[in-house]
């Protein structure tokens, strides 16, 4: 069984169809976590990584905290749930199967965190579960912000990563469902790259927005100070 070790859990992704990746990585740091918050929700959670990691931010200075990972696909359910229940959350990180809309509704977040699909087009892969984890056919950037718009508590963020080419249309659909932009920051692969991916983190309260920019790597092609900076407290070899 293949395992990827961070300092304080471990996760296997054998039957997820998208596996670790250093965008779930970056998230998972970056997210901020609002004041007073209880509730958390990772949307698309695959083999529970994102979810693993706010579980270590969170539940040691909240430990009546809720994390629900939740996901479509049956193999990476049966992922999260094994990653979940071997690690020091156990009690605090439950796996709900189901498509995400449905599985919120009703249901209410102080934070909700997505990695989503990225593909809206192009050739699928040939593995269905892959294909289903990288294609927006089962989890889009937009469909999380009208979850989130829907079941974000009065104070709740939402903290998304995306393709960079989608960041004009998805600040825009956010502002159409009353949610505002309060922080963006822009990932290129090395310095002097054009960003690949964006940060968005959204709330409900109108405000300042900050905008930044994140190198992984620095020049040299070595972990900038930014980045090792950021995931320090999870990879551990940086």
């Amino acid at each position: 069984m293949g395992e990827f070790r961070f300092k304080q859990f471990a996760v296997s992704d054998d039957r997820s169809g998208m596996k670790i990746s250093t965008d779930g990585v970056l998230l998972g740091a970056w997210a901020e976590i609002p004041e007073g918050c209880r509730r958390v929700a990772d949307l698309g959670a695959g083999s529970g990584l994102i979810a693993l990691m706010l579980a270590q931010r969170l539940v040691p200075a909240r430990p009546d905290a809720e994390i629900f990972a939740m996901e479509l696909d049956d193999g990476a359910c049966a992922d999260c749930r094994d990653n979940a229940a071997r690690s020091p959350w156990a009690a605090s990180v439950e796996t709900l199967q189901g498509d995400a809309s449905a599985v919120c509704a009703g249901r209410e977040f102080d934070l909700i965190v997505s990695n989503p699909p990225y593909f809206a087009t192009g050739e699928r892969s040939a593995s269905a579960a892959r294909a289903s984890a990288r294609h927006e056919a089962s989890l889009s950037a937009r469909t999380v912000v009208d979850i989130a718009s829907h079941t974000l508590s009065p104070g709740g963020e939402a903290a998304i990563i995306a393709p960079a080419d989608t960041e004009a249309d998805l600040i825009f659909h956010a502002e159409l469902s009353g949610l505002k932009l309060r922080r963006l920051t822009r990932v290129a692969s090395r310095a002097g790259r054009p960003p690949l991916r964006c940060l968005y983190r959204f709330t409900r309260a109108d405000g300042p927005c900050t905008v930044e920019t994140l190198d992984i790597r620095d020049a040299s092609g070595a972990f900038s100070e930014d980045y090792a900076r950021l995931t320090r407290p999870f990879y551990l070899n940086i």
